[in-house]
């Protein structure tokens, strides 16, 4: 069986999550009493708890599946590290593309160029949105749902945060990703 024809035990726990997680969107934005300022402590809690069951490194999966802006620094940094200068570096590795997000360089193509084995080949100089992923200690979660519902399909973190939310907060869970 190839690789393409595989099922994907996360994007099916995700998938059969989708309408619940709508639901639970709704609530965090609507009917939620709880303070913003402590359900972000809430959710950096379990995000600590859940980070440390999973190796991060050993997954991968963002590096796979997702393609990072590299800012000015990011570029820089890594030019340096591969012994080149950042114009050779952007026309070897990065393209120019606009997004949701606004307009940025982001890695030429999936997966980053730069796992090698399944490791990160330059993950101390990895770009800082690398370094921040998957972004839930970041603050304001009610206002970030829509893009953290979407990490779902992609982070095993974020699905098993989002899971424990919802019991939190009495919502059904999907069972838990054992990927």
């Amino acid at each position: 069986m190839s690789n393409d024809n595989k099922v994907d035990p996360l994007k099916t726990l995700a998938k059969q999550a989708e309408v619940g997680n709508l639901a639970f969107r709704a609530f965090i934005k609507g009917a939620c009493e709880m303070p913003d300022e402590e359900l972000d402590r809430l959710v950096a809690r379990m995000t600590d708890e859940v980070r440390a069951g999973v190796d991060c490194a050993a997954c991968a999966r963002c590096c796979r599946e997702l393609t990072p802006m590299f800012g000015d620094g990011d570029r820089q940094r890594l030019a340096r590290r591969l012994k080149m200068t950042v114009e050779q570096f952007k026309g070897r590795c990065l393209v120019y593309e606009e997004d949701a997000d606004g307009r940025g360089w982001r890695m030429k193509a999936m997966p980053c160029l730069f796992l090698e084995g399944g490791r990160c080949s330059v993950y101390e100089d990895r770009p800082v949105e690398c370094r921040e992923y998957p972004y839930l200690d970041k603050g304001n979660f009610s206002c970030r749902m829509l893009t953290i519902l979407e990490r779902t399909f992609t982070c095993p973190i974020v699905y098993e945060v989002l899971e424990r939310l919802k019991t939190h907060f009495g919502f059904a869970r999907i069972d838990p990703y054992c990927g």
